[in-house]
């Protein structure tokens, strides 16, 4: 197991995996020349966390195949914080994306990229299963295997996705 430690704004953080063995919070990726670093599946989702919680204008570069092991995903950018920096997958792949949604819901973006505004995606490849499911009808919702939902000028240039995408009852997405 990998084993880091770091100081975080509230003590002392043990990473193995990726993971806080004390709070369960993603290990932070790191920033080199104003870009994020991305190489295992906890800097992607913290990258992600980093993006819904407002920080919008942020880019990444991928530094090796990330397998997310079919976890339930939680898209980059919602709503509120639309993603708008940029991904340069550098011909690397996200695999095992999974997303299971029991309650998809009006106005939500499912997919790597959940909303995006503005921003580029490149020389990316995506593999998954997005699985939607609700008795109750759904408006407004966006799916794609890699972007969900965009607005504005977004730049897509070598961009792949292989993503099953299932709606079961009136999950109209």
């Amino acid at each position: 197991d990998e084993k880091k430690s770091a100081e975080g704004e509230t003590g002392t953080h043990n990473y193995v995996n990726g993971f806080c063995t004390g709070c369960d919070d993603y290990e932070p990726a790191e920033l080199v020349d104003g870009v994020y670093q991305i190489g295992t599946g906890a800097e992607l989702a913290w990258f992600a966390q980093t993006v819904n919680a407002g920080t919008t204008g942020i880019s990444a570069v991928l530094t090796a195949d990330i397998d997310l092991a079919c976890y339930n995903w939680t898209p980059i950018g919602n709503s509120s914080n639309k993603f708008a920096g940029s991904i340069d997958g550098q011909d690397h792949k996200v695999c095992n994306m999974a997303i299971f949604n029991t309650a998809a819901t009006t106005g939500t973006g499912y997919g790597l990229i959940g909303y995006m505004n503005g921003g580029s995606v490149q020389n990316l490849t995506v593999e998954g299963t997005i699985d939607l499911t609700n008795s109750a009808s759904v408006s407004n919702g966006y799916t794609g295997g890699v972007i969900g939902a965009c607005s504005g000028s977004v730049t897509l240039n070598n961009v792949h996705a292989n993503v099953d995408i299932t709606k079961i009852g009136r999950a109209h997405v």
